[in-house]
């Protein structure tokens, strides 16, 4: 997934929360997912690595800084048009 930042909507700046190592489970990166906050976790689920599509999703722990990845007994088809 990469690093994942977050922008100050008072200060205009921008701020990391986590900067991507490769000897961790993380999300490869990727474009076109789709992501929402909720509870303090930013959910990513699908999208592209510019190769394949992406049909996984992750959870990112705002408060530990660590991902994990979900299973899913339904996970939809994805495409892109």
């Amino acid at each position: 997934m990469g690093d994942v930042l977050e922008f100050d909507l008072d200060s205009h700046q921008w701020k990391i929360l986590y900067k991507e190592k490769t000897d961790r489970e993380e999300p490869e990166r990727r474009s076109n997912c789709s992501m929402v906050e909720l509870d303090g976790n930013l959910w990513v689920f699908g999208g592209t690595n510019g190769t394949h599509t992406l049909n996984d999703m992750w959870k990112f722990s705002l408060a530990d800084k660590k991902w994990k990845s979900v299973e899913s007994k339904d996970t939809p088809e994805v495409s892109f048009l």
